[in-house]
């Protein structure tokens, strides 16, 4: 614990590794080591999350959760790197589950709003660019550089202005 707190979470990580394989080769049978276990694997994924880590968060939460399904602190961890992987969806749900187990943890819930706020944006922004890919197949202009004429042919209104950029490939048909 003195690494993490002093910022150093790759060699938290590893003491904490030490410290599981040793409990995984010879202690597994004593009282308490199934509780054990979980604190070395969230401190692990802690560690992870503070390096932004997201796949190994999202592995090490989800093995201590196929173990115990109502560990708040795996929900609410593999919640934030499904986040930093951009899938809202899924942190949305683990950030929910976390909140029905633990309805005061007020972080869980800075993280589902901010969840959301981020999942709309991002569908925001996914829906303006297939606009601007539909429109650019339709003929539109994108903007001022680039021209699209009438067989679907591109050519550029700056740099090499006599080097038309045709797509061949791009049937007018297609685009009705």
């Amino acid at each position: 614990n003195t690494k993490f707190k002093g910022g150093d979470y790759f060699s938290a990580k590893c003491l904490y590794s030490g410290a599981l394989e040793l409990l995984e080769r010879c202690c597994l049978h004593v009282d308490k080591a199934d509780e054990t276990w979980e604190g070395l694997k969230n401190n692990m994924a802690l560690c992870d999350l503070k390096r932004k880590e997201w796949t190994r968060v999202i592995d090490t939460t989800t093995e201590v959760l196929t173990r115990n399904p109502s560990n708040t602190k795996a929900l609410y961890r593999r919640g934030v790197a499904r986040m930093g992987h951009g899938k809202f969806a899924d942190a949305q749900r683990d950030l929910r589950a976390a909140l029905e187990l633990e309805p005061q943890n007020a972080d869980a819930r800075q993280k589902l709003a901010e969840a959301m706020r981020q999942a709309k944006q991002k569908q925001n922004a996914d829906r303006e660019q297939a606009d601007k890919l539909k429109g650019f197949l339709c003929g539109e202009r994108l903007d001022d550089s680039v021209a699209v004429s009438e067989d679907g042919g591109v050519r550029k209104l700056h740099g090499n202005e006599n080097a038309p950029l045709l797509a061949t490939w791009l049937k007018r048909e297609w685009l009705l």
